[in-house]
């Protein structure tokens, strides 16, 4: 009898694992815990009188729902008067994810702007706005998200990383160079484009150039609440450093309230100032 050697049956055993994660759901990539239903997000300002810290207005800013797998069903935004701006719904299309959104103009919006001409471009399909394409890494983690519009343009790349965990350590946007080149090129930004690390996503045969255009890093504590998250320049360096303190949890551990600070360094010493207060009123499926 034919003998299989040792590294190939470990190669096979490796893929069947790999097949086998189970994939990472929205909830989790948001970090939430058990059968999460509905998070309303609220925000509070701070405004500093007297010598100390005070809480403004309590908002909400969003809404999510979610399915009982973890998918996410809705999102509302709602802009600082606590009128409703956007909804996003998210569905599946010819087995991906997709999404089409729907703006909400307020009385007070400004009259949008005039669109220039542009080239005749391929039909669109009113299915959705946007669809997505997922790339999972060996432990069922979504590292890549590829997002398409609903007339066949690439419009951005999301990028994922994470730790031994589920927490993702870094995120990075990728944005097509061309339409970079034309962002940056009608004003007078100092980015140096030429400098921008890129890379190439290929789609229907096509490969289309791709600019890194920001970059963040974020820290998790023992709770496996985020404590840190640093916004990252062109060239590495950070340029917004924000803290996360003061949580509380519920019983899943979900945080339900937390105060947010930006850090600065004055004299050598780091300075906090706080920002907002943010909540999350949580519902769960039964």
């Amino acid at each position: 009898m034919r003998k299989i050697p040792a590294v190939m049956v470990a190669l096979a055993l490796l893929s069947v694992s790999a097949a086998s994660q189970k994939q990472m759901t929205d909830a989790q990539s948001e970090n939430l815990k058990g059968k999460v239903q509905e998070v309303v997000n609220e925000r509070a300002g701070l405004e500093l009188k007297d010598g100390k810290w005070n809480a403004l207005n309590r908002r909400v800013s969003s809404i999510t729902t979610y399915g009982a797998q973890g998918n996410r069903l809705t999102v509302k935004f709602y802009d600082d008067r606590g009128n409703l701006s956007t909804t996003i719904s998210y569905f599946e299309i010819d087995g991906l994810r997709a999404m089409s959104r729907q703006f909400i103009r307020q009385s007070y919006d400004p009259p949008p702007m005039a669109a220039p001409p542009q080239a005749a471009s391929a039909p669109s399909d009113p299915r959705y706005d946007i669809k997505h394409i997922d790339k999972y890494d060996d432990h069922g983690r979504r590292s890549e998200v590829l997002m398409i519009g609903n007339d066949g343009k690439v419009t951005s790349l999301l990028v994922s990383k994470f730790d031994e965990k589920i927490h993702q350590t870094e995120s990075e946007q990728w944005s097509r160079m061309d339409e970079l080149q034309r962002m940056y090129g009608m004003s007078d930004s100092t980015r140096k484009l030429d400098k921008l690390p890129r890379r190439f996503v290929e789609v229907d045969n096509r490969k289309i150039e791709m600019g890194l255009n920001s970059r963040s890093v974020y820290r998790y504590g023992e709770q496996d609440n985020l404590i840190e998250s640093f916004s990252l320049d062109d060239s590495g360096v950070p340029k917004y450093h924000t803290q996360y303190e003061q949580y509380e949890f519920d019983a899943n551990g979900n945080w339900t309230k937390r105060t947010r600070f930006r850090v600065a360094f004055k004299d050598w010493k780091q300075v906090l100032t706080p920002e907002a207060i943010e909540y999350q009123a949580i519902k769960y499926h039964p």
